[in-house]
Protein backbone atom coordinates (compact mmCIF):
# COMPACT_ATOMS: atom_id res chain seq x y z
CA UNK A 1 0.00 0.00 0.00
CA UNK A 2 2.54 2.38 1.07
CA UNK A 3 4.92 1.62 -2.38
CA UNK A 4 2.07 2.35 -4.65
CA UNK A 5 1.45 5.74 -2.83
CA UNK A 6 5.04 6.74 -3.28
CA UNK A 7 4.58 5.30 -7.00
CA UNK A 8 1.41 7.86 -7.56
CA UNK A 9 3.38 10.86 -5.36
CA UNK A 10 6.31 10.15 -7.87
CA UNK A 11 4.18 9.85 -11.12
CA UNK A 12 2.87 12.79 -10.33
CA UNK A 13 5.72 15.20 -9.75
CA UNK A 14 7.00 14.17 -12.92
CA UNK A 15 3.77 14.80 -14.29
CA UNK A 16 4.10 18.42 -12.74
CA UNK A 17 7.60 19.07 -14.14
CA UNK A 18 6.41 18.19 -17.29
CA UNK A 19 8.74 15.32 -18.47
CA UNK A 20 8.25 14.06 -22.19
CA UNK A 21 8.01 10.48 -21.40
CA UNK A 22 6.83 8.65 -18.19
CA UNK A 23 7.18 4.83 -17.48
CA UNK A 24 5.46 3.76 -13.85
CA UNK A 25 6.49 0.23 -13.00
CA UNK A 26 3.34 -1.51 -10.87
CA UNK A 27 1.07 -4.17 -10.68
CA UNK A 28 -2.54 -3.36 -11.60
CA UNK A 29 -4.31 -6.98 -12.12
CA UNK A 30 -7.57 -5.28 -12.56
CA UNK A 31 -8.40 -2.33 -14.01
CA UNK A 32 -9.65 -0.21 -11.34
CA UNK A 33 -6.36 -0.38 -9.76
CA UNK A 34 -4.63 1.53 -13.06
CA UNK A 35 -7.75 4.03 -12.95
CA UNK A 36 -5.98 7.15 -10.57
CA UNK A 37 -2.74 7.41 -12.64
CA UNK A 38 -5.07 7.63 -15.86
CA UNK A 39 -6.75 10.07 -14.58
CA UNK A 40 -3.63 11.85 -13.60
CA UNK A 41 -2.02 11.20 -17.11
CA UNK A 42 -5.09 12.77 -18.85
CA UNK A 43 -4.80 15.58 -16.30
CA UNK A 44 -1.34 16.57 -17.11
CA UNK A 45 -2.21 15.65 -20.87
CA UNK A 46 -0.32 12.80 -21.57
CA UNK A 47 -1.22 9.82 -23.37
CA UNK A 48 -0.55 6.31 -21.77
CA UNK A 49 0.77 3.52 -23.64
CA UNK A 50 0.42 0.08 -21.71
CA UNK A 51 2.62 -3.01 -21.57
CA UNK A 52 1.25 -6.24 -20.58
CA UNK A 53 4.16 -8.69 -18.88
CA UNK A 54 2.98 -12.32 -19.95
CA UNK A 55 5.68 -14.29 -18.29
CA UNK A 56 7.85 -14.62 -14.99
CA UNK A 57 10.57 -11.71 -14.27
CA UNK A 58 11.25 -12.18 -11.27
CA UNK A 59 10.19 -10.64 -7.64
CA UNK A 60 12.08 -8.22 -6.49
CA UNK A 61 10.13 -7.08 -3.82
CA UNK A 62 9.39 -10.35 -1.88
CA UNK A 63 6.01 -10.88 -2.77
CA UNK A 64 4.77 -14.10 -1.23
CA UNK A 65 3.99 -16.46 -3.68
CA UNK A 66 0.08 -17.24 -2.56
CA UNK A 67 0.04 -12.75 -3.09
CA UNK A 68 0.95 -13.68 -6.53
CA UNK A 69 -0.94 -16.62 -7.27
CA UNK A 70 -4.11 -13.89 -5.44
CA UNK A 71 -2.57 -11.97 -8.18
CA UNK A 72 -3.17 -14.00 -10.91
CA UNK A 73 -6.33 -15.03 -10.26
CA UNK A 74 -7.76 -11.74 -10.31
CA UNK A 75 -6.03 -10.49 -13.59
CA UNK A 76 -7.96 -8.43 -16.31
CA UNK A 77 -6.40 -6.62 -19.16
CA UNK A 78 -5.58 -3.30 -18.28
CA UNK A 79 -6.94 -0.53 -21.30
Amino acid sequence: KDANKKCMEKADRMMNEGLDAIAVHNTFSQQWEAIPYQTLAAVHGYSIFTIECQNDYGNSHGVTDSAIETMKERWEPIG
